[in-house]
């Protein structure tokens, strides 16, 4: 026997959940959202400081790149190498 105490409480129990997934749902979308735009800016940052590092050592007469070896081709030279250890997680 459902009595119509029952029935509201299932209802009302049935809305309140469905109202806190939703919430966590939208909460965990916009945490994730910020997240990627914290990276995003992270990265930018970083490579604009990694190609300015690269430029100015190219505008100093510097060599970018040396030959070692044909089969490797070329590398970074000793010199940018020591100024790109400064920047953290870069990637060439």
């Amino acid at each position: 026997m459902n009595s119509i105490r029952a029935r509201l409480t299932f209802a009302y129990a049935a809305a309140l959940l469905g109202t806190m997934l939703a919430f966590a749902i939208a909460l965990f979308t916009l945490r994730r959202a910020g997240q990627f735009d914290e990276l995003q800016r992270s990265v930018v940052t970083e490579a604009s400081l990694a190609l300015n590092l690269i430029r100015q050592t190219e505008q100093s007469g510097q060599k970018v790149t040396i030959m070692t070896d044909s089969i490797l081709g070329p590398t970074i030279s000793p010199t940018l190498r020591s100024v790109l250890e400064g920047v953290p997680d870069y990637l060439l």
